[in-house]
């Protein structure tokens, strides 16, 4: 069915709406003829607050846009019937939009919805000149085999074209809110990726290779995410919508031989700070792949030394698991960045530290994809009629992504992953990279910056374990199905908690002190304030720690002890009495320890990690 000619269809509305030529006694307005003018009235005005109403919806939505995409799609500027309108559009409402849809898609469709599909459709289209075999073929192309080294897959030249392996295209063919262009500034550093290489050859070759060696038989393909609360699948469904979740699902398509195993090891409103101290909790050992997410959370403060210092022992200790996995740094936007600009917390473009922990990925040859790389420009610059309410929706934080932002994120892992994965096609695996992807890390960038020793990670339900007294306290779980957040809680000033744990030390004894964090809730309602000191044969300088702040959000943050070694040291927090939120809500969600094995010298920092 196509739809008629827009002069068509005004011409048969307007030989409906037809004014009366007799003026109406004692008014200057005229009257219309028939009984039909509050119909008509009542059809503008459902058809205006239908095009209000639905602009708050994600694009998948909105009628508008699913119509404009359809009539774009069809190539003529007409609507072909193949994509199904939505409910809204039933009934009289199709039939009117099927005679009106051009005039309206005119007036309400944003650019992007008509451009984006005509610039995938010609990155498409330049990607299957590349793909000279059929979409049957199997055989993985030229990046199939072993992940051990040796010349399999080097630079020999055949008379016959090379075949592209399927799985290029099948990684990524398009994406709704992003093009082409902004993909490509989303790689902020890709380096050699060697590492990457080598799991994309292992997932080309049905698995990785196990401990009988290329010839035996093919281990799954581990892959994880290790960041806060947007990673997590806040705002969205996790383990459905949440965009690991859709990178890991795609990748078992593209790769239909290999067994990909996923998992999801992020925990909300933590910083990196809290992984570094409990990364064995979260990590498996034999991980192939890791995303690493933590520029949301670790703020924007780029002169907080300490914050450096434990980022790069975090990617450290993620970098020389044994399996040495391929490490990808995925930075995503900070508080404030995606804020309206009449908003006075908005946030710059360099509002965030993603900028300074890409040094890391070029030390450590770490691939580096940048979110707010790939929206900016459409987003804050509205190139083709873009807002930051395509990512984030209209009645959130613009803080977490929405469904379509999570899959625009998606949408950029993957475009990595292909890019990694063509140029393995063009260049295929080698001896070198056998020989690169098995070097160890270098060593540390900032000097003496030795990842610790994890010795201790009670975090959540799990804290009271550790606890030996909690009068005036409760172990309250304060989220909702699979988003919990446990904590001991109180609300009575001179309430004591007591955690106890041994800090004696298991490496460097001479080492006078152990690092402890204790790990509490800020936010900005009701918070008050506690006093935590050592005791029980240990020592440390005392804290006083606020646990309000002004920042519209919850965040666990991280208060460093340095106690004196002891079997049954000895945390005690106690609620204070001054309050500057009027509140005196104190929560503790956990306490970790570790021990530095590096120069022989702790590392000192006396700010708090967040």
């Amino acid at each position: 069915m196509h739809i008629a000619r827009p002069a068509a269809a005004i011409s048969r509305v307007s030989s409906i709406i037809k004014p009366s030529s007799r003026p109406d006694s004692g008014s200057a307005s005229r009257r219309w003829q028939g009984g039909w003018a509050p119909s008509l009235l009542l059809a503008w005005v459902l058809l205006i607050a239908l095009a209000v109403g639905v602009a708050a919806r994600p694009s998948a939505a909105r009628p508008w846009l699913l119509l404009g995409s359809a009539i774009a799609a069809d190539g003529a500027g007409s609507y072909s019937g193949e994509a199904p309108l939505p409910p809204a559009l039933e009934g009289c409402g199709r039939k009117l939009l099927d005679e009106a849809a051009p005039t309206f898609t005119g007036w309400f469709a944003k650019k992007w919805t008509r451009v984006f599909p005509q610039q995938w459709a010609a990155y498409r289209s330049n990607l299957q000149r590349l793909r000279l075999a059929s979409d049957d073929d199997s055989s993985g192309g030229s990046s199939g085999g072993s992940s051990g080294g040796g010349k399999s897959g080097g630079a020999a030249i055949t008379e016959e074209p090379r075949v592209l392996a399927p799985h290029v295209a099948a990684l990524l063919s398009g994406s709704e809110l992003l093009n082409p262009a902004q993909m490509a500034r989303s790689l902020a550093y890709m380096g050699g990726g060697h590492r990457l290489r080598r799991v994309l050859r292992d997932l080309a070759a049905g698995g990785a290779a196990g401990q009988d060696g290329p010839d035996g038989p093919r281990q799954p393909v581990k892959i994880a995410v290790l960041g806060g609360s947007i990673s997590w699948g806040s705002a969205v469904t996790g383990g459905h919508d949440d965009w690991f979740t859709l990178v890991a699902a795609r990748l078992r398509e593209a790769f239909p031989r290999a067994k990909v195993v996923a998992r999801n090891g992020c925990v909300p409103a933590t910083p990196s700070s809290f992984m570094n101290m409990c990364l064995e909790n979260y990590l498996d050992d034999d991980v192939d792949l890791v995303f690493l997410e933590y520029a949301t959370n670790d703020g924007w403060d780029i002169h907080n030394e300490p914050k450096k210092l434990t980022y790069e022992r975090l990617l450290r200790k993620v970098l020389n698991k044994p399996r040495s996995p391929a490490v990808v740094l995925v930075q995503l936007p900070t508080v404030g960045q995606a804020f309206d600009d009449s908003n006075p917390k908005r946030g710059g473009f360099a509002r965030t530290v993603e900028d300074v922990y890409s040094a890391f990925a070029a030390y450590y040859d770490t691939p580096y994809l940048s979110f707010r790389n790939a929206i900016w420009r459409l987003a804050r610059h509205h190139q083709y009629t873009m807002n930051f309410t395509e990512y984030y929706g209209y009645n959130y934080d613009f803080i977490h992504p929405l469904v379509p932002g999570h899959r625009a994120i998606a949408d950029m892992v993957l475009y990595a992953l292909q890019r990694a994965a063509l140029d393995l096609e063009t260049s295929p695996w080698s001896e070198w990279d056998a020989a690169e992807a098995s070097l160890p890390i270098p060593g540390p960038m900032f000097e003496g910056n030795v990842e610790e020793r994890n010795r201790l990670c009670r975090n959540g339900e799990a804290l009271s374990a550790a606890v030996a007294a909690h009068a005036g306290w409760e172990l309250v779980n304060e989220g909702a199905g699979l988003k919990q957040k446990w904590g001991f809680v109180s609300h009575t000033p001179g309430a004591e908690l007591v955690i106890e744990l041994n800090t004696t030390r298991e490496t460097r004894p001479e080492e006078p002190r152990m690092s402890v964090q204790l790990a509490y809730l800020k936010s900005y309602s009701g918070m008050g304030a506690a006093a935590v000191r050592c005791a029980n044969g240990c020592e440390c300088d005392e804290s006083v720690v606020d646990a309000h702040h002004s920042l519209q959000q919850s965040t666990i943050y991280l208060l460093r002890l340095r106690p004196t070694q002891a079997a049954r040291c000895q945390v005690r927090i106690k609620v204070l009495a001054r309050s500057t939120s009027g509140g005196h809500k104190f929560k503790v969600t956990g306490l970790m320890a570790n021990e530095y094995v590096g120069n022989g010298t702790d590392i000192v920092d006396t700010r708090l990690n967040k």
